[in-house]
């Protein structure tokens, strides 16, 4: 476990409590403080400076494979969809393509598993492969 806390950054700190594996929850007394503490480093509310805001908004794009998340089914019984196209705006939706059909879903709802540009790549040297 990493204690060296002599220079001692918002990244170490989240290393050590992240190295604090308690099963049992016996050490939770313990760890709470840890945990607080961590939470009191940051600024939970503090806007996103503009290029990061870019990069959360930004999570997929037309070609697409996604994930629908769907809190009523287990992670691994999520469906597969490719996203047929994005809608700009505030509400944030894609259409979708998945087996039961084509509709809307909010972005939020969606996770990347493979860009169209990394669809395509691998369909490539798959062909090459085979020829």
């Amino acid at each position: 476990m990493y204690t060296d806390l002599s220079y001692c950054t918002k990244r170490k700190a989240l290393g050590v409590v992240s190295q604090l594996w308690d099963l049992l929850g016996l050490m939770a007394p313990v760890t709470i403080r840890f945990r607080i503490d961590l939470q009191n480093l940051y600024q939970w509310d503090e806007l996103l400076p503009p290029e990061e805001k870019l990069k959360w908004q930004k999570n997929v794009g037309v070609g697409d494979l996604v994930l629908e998340i769907d809190g009523n089914r287990k992670r691994g019984e999520w469906q597969m969809a490719l996203v047929e196209e994005v809608f700009p705006g505030g509400d944030r939706k894609a259409k979708i393509r998945a087996s039961k059909g084509v509709y809307e879903r909010p972005i939020a709802k969606l996770c990347l598993i493979a860009t169209r540009q990394e669809l395509d790549r691998e369909q490539n040297e798959t062909l090459v492969q085979h020829s």
